[in-house]
């Protein structure tokens, strides 16, 4: 009985402590809620039902006050977006990973955003399809093309 006693003490310590979590069916599509420690909501992603062409829902945060500190669209069609959020054991955001890609094609939008437990942002970091483009050169033309290159370089110089 002691030890029963312990383990409902220690998950009853745990469950109190845990980030809540609250999902929402509404008639425009689903809503999840994560709640602050102080009971006020943390974050909402909110996934529009409509099948719309580019219809688009939200992903939002906010600090400990209720002051908004994060915004960005979320989409399943036309302009394909998500947010993915990492919390604090305090419910505040942690992080939030922004991920597009508009009409599923080669193009990509990828965002990071660090917070502090404040809700400051302290760290952004960007990266797109464009950065991590690469030009394939065919072996035997290697030559000639670096000594295009060198010619452009010396004439600028």
């Amino acid at each position: 009985m002691k030890l029963e006693l312990l383990f409902f003490s220690v998950f009853s310590f745990c469950l109190a402590y845990a980030q809540k979590e609250e999902w929402k069916k509404t008639d425009n599509g689903d809503l999840l809620i994560v709640y602050h420690s102080n009971g006020k909501v943390s974050t909402e992603i909110f996934f529009s039902n409509k099948v719309a062409y580019l219809e688009q829902g939200y992903a939002k945060a906010w600090d400990c006050n209720g002051k908004l500190i994060y915004e960005k669209p979320v989409s399943r069609t036309g302009m394909i977006s998500s947010v993915f959020f990492k919390y604090y054991d305090n419910g505040a955001v942690k992080s939030a990973e922004f991920s597009s890609h508009p009409d599923a094609g080669i193009q990509w939008y990828r965002e990071w955003t660090s917070f502090n437990e404040e809700g400051t942002i302290t760290d952004v970091q960007k990266q797109r399809y464009d950065d991590t483009f690469i030009i394939s050169i065919p072996e035997n033309s290697k030559e000639e093309y670096l000594k295009t290159q060198q010619k452009k370089k010396e004439k600028n110089q």
